[in-house]
């Protein structure tokens, strides 16, 4: 077992080379060793904008994997993949991920949904609803930045205007990485640069950074 983990961890490190392995090391998702599970997910989380379109299926499986760090893997490698590959079961099951009973997972789940873009559209409810009341910090601030990342794509409606309102509480985080998000997307809502709104988010970006180390 230690020689194939040493193999797959080896894959990952290759970069381009290890295309033509790919295939393999994806079956290996299905393993029965967990260690050898997880050194396979962490390779393919390097090597993810790499994969074909046809290996998704294999890393949507790995997101119910009783182990974390496999689940937290599949996550970023669907990532890494981005929008072009991203399937619609893709993303529902990255959004069912934000309530991962690991706050690893639950932080990878978001971020890769913000890598996707446009495709991760219809998450933007539960990216909102669940990830942004979080517990964990850098679960809501990975929520927050991935809201931030998709906001270009969604158009007017009530999906935006909840974002917005949203945003407009989590100007109040106790988080500051989260604030900073928040003013983020909320610039990106606004069209008018007078706007009270705008201004008080602006105010409290630089707020926070004068309070930051």
């Amino acid at each position: 077992v230690q020689v194939r983990v040493s193999a797959a961890f080896a894959i990952g490190q290759v970069g381009a080379a290890a295309s033509p392995a790919l295939p393999s090391l994806i079956q290996c998702l299905s393993d029965p060793h967990v260690e050898i599970r997880k050194a396979v997910a962490g390779s393919l989380a390097f090597l993810g904008h790499r994969i074909a379109k046809s290996g998704v299926p294999e890393l949507i499986k790995a997101l119910k994997d009783d182990d974390a760090d496999v689940r937290r893997a599949a996550a970023s490698a669907l990532g890494q993949m981005g929008s072009a590959v991203a399937t619609s079961e893709g993303v529902s099951m990255l959004s069912e991920g934000l309530i991962d009973s690991s706050t690893q997972v639950r932080r990878a789940c978001a971020m890769a949904l913000g890598r996707l873009g446009e495709k991760a559209v219809p998450a933007v409810r539960r990216l909102v609803k669940i990830g942004l009341v979080d517990s964990n910090d850098e679960v809501r601030s990975a929520v927050a930045r991935a809201l931030v990342d998709i906001g270009p794509y969604m158009g007017p409606g009530p999906t935006a205007q909840m974002v917005e309102q949203e945003m407009t509480v989590r100007l109040k985080d106790h988080c500051d990485e989260v604030r900073k998000a928040a003013s983020m997307c909320l610039c990106r809502f606004k069209k008018d640069p007078d706007s009270e709104k705008l201004s008080y988010s602006m105010k409290r970006l630089q707020d926070s950074s004068k309070k930051s180390p």
